[in-house]
């Protein structure tokens, strides 16, 4: 969608997304959260390590824990990065409803 120069208010112009676009965009994002939120689910990841192959060999057992920490780790971070970016399309949406108004 594109607006032109608008005098009143002193906006350039400007090109926006549709908002079923931007919606489309959301749900993306919710849908890769949950995905991340279920890859860092410690409580599953320590019951998969401990019922391995590996559980009666702490030299096996205690490299395994660290990989599921760190890949913890990367998913917490990476939750953190997508949670921004939805809070950041949840603004262009309501940005585009409002200049929709107008």
């Amino acid at each position: 969608m594109y607006r032109s120069y608008d005098a009143n208010c002193g906006l350039p112009p400007r090109i926006y997304r549709l908002p079923a676009e931007i919606k489309r965009d959301i749900a993306d994002i919710r849908w890769r959260i949950e995905e991340t939120a279920d890859m860092i689910n410690v409580r599953s990841l320590l019951i998969d390590i401990l019922v391995g192959d590996s559980a009666n060999r702490p030299e096996r057992l205690i490299p395994e824990l660290y990989d599921a920490i760190s890949e913890a780790n990367t998913a917490l971070s990476r939750l953190g990065e997508l949670k921004e970016e939805l809070s950041l399309l949840e603004e262009e949406l309501g940005e585009v409803k409002c200049m929709l108004k107008a």
